[in-house]
């Protein structure tokens, strides 16, 4: 019995960056096909970042995660079933192994589909997902668990219209029996219902690790307490660990906090901040 191709699903392709009507493309021909190679090679080899921007400007984009009447998510007509991932290289200076990284990924059973960006300087990966009605859950899960593994994963992937170049790699991985990615996290703090997580606590801590960490934290401006439960986890980690020499601490994990873009979102708040510590 032939294996059904789970990338045989339409998407829309958009000629140039001003093409406003997109037509329906195949997404597997799009991340098979070689006849880009030259375009996209240009955008590797460019010797300067203007250069290398005006190239990739003009190269073809499509959305792999459906087919859009228009560009704009609030405009999706039919899901593909996938999300895909950027992991970009100045994201993950710390993965030692970056250039082996798809190698690395090709272990992990809900990758279907692990190639290199058009730029050259990092991956992308396609993750079927058991319920694209929870997209946006399932990206911040995927967030935690590419984390887990060392690596950062681009913020602006948990937009299901989003765009993304045609690209060229003629060694990709695909496994054509991925598992159907299920993992999901709680919806933004501003929304959440409170845990009760009081007895939380640094395990063996040592202040001058847990300050390596914050510094980490501070040096890429990671916002580590999007979820309300994180940022209550967090609270009662420096309290009960280092009491009110913890409050400078959770400030300066706080701090990166901002979803005032989103409804009933907001900004990191000094005040709001101490009054939960």
């Amino acid at each position: 019995m032939e294996t059904e191709n789970i990338f045989e699903v339409g998407v829309s392709y958009f000629h140039t960056l001003k093409t406003e009507v997109p037509v329906t493309a195949e997404l597997y021909d799009l991340l098979t096909t070689d006849r880009f190679r030259d375009e996209v090679m240009a955008v590797r080899n460019a010797k300067d970042l203007a250069t290398k921007g005006n190239l990739k400007n003009a190269l073809p984009s499509y959305t792999p995660s459906g087919t859009f009447g228009s560009w704009g998510s609030a405009l999706l007509l039919k899901p593909t079933g996938f999300i895909c991932v950027d992991i970009d290289k100045k994201d993950n200076l710390e993965v030692e192994d970056f250039a082996d990284l798809k190698d690395r990924l090709s272990k992990v059973p809900y990758i279907a589909y692990c190639g290199l960006s058009c730029g050259g300087e990092g991956y992308f990966c396609l993750i079927p997902l058991a319920d694209h009605s929870l997209f946006l859950h399932h990206f911040h899960s995927l967030q935690m668990d590419f984390a887990a593994m060392g690596i950062t994963i681009d913020e602006k992937c948990s937009d299901v219209g989003r765009k993304r170049f045609v690209s060229y790699d003629p060694v990709p991985w695909i496994n054509y029996q991925p598992t159907r990615y299920a993992g999901l996290v709680e919806v933004p703090r501003w929304c959440s219902n409170k845990p009760s997580i009081s007895g939380v606590a640094f395990d063996n801590a040592d202040a001058s690790l847990v300050d390596r960490y914050i510094d980490l934290i501070v040096e890429k401006k990671m916002d580590i307490t999007y979820l309300y439960h994180n940022w209550l986890r967090s609270a009662y980690a420096f309290a009960n660990t280092f009491g009110e020499a913890g409050r400078a601490r959770f400030h300066k994990v706080s701090q990166f906090y901002d979803y005032s873009r989103c409804d009933g979102g907001n900004k990191y708040n000094p005040k709001e901040t101490d009054e939960l510590y």
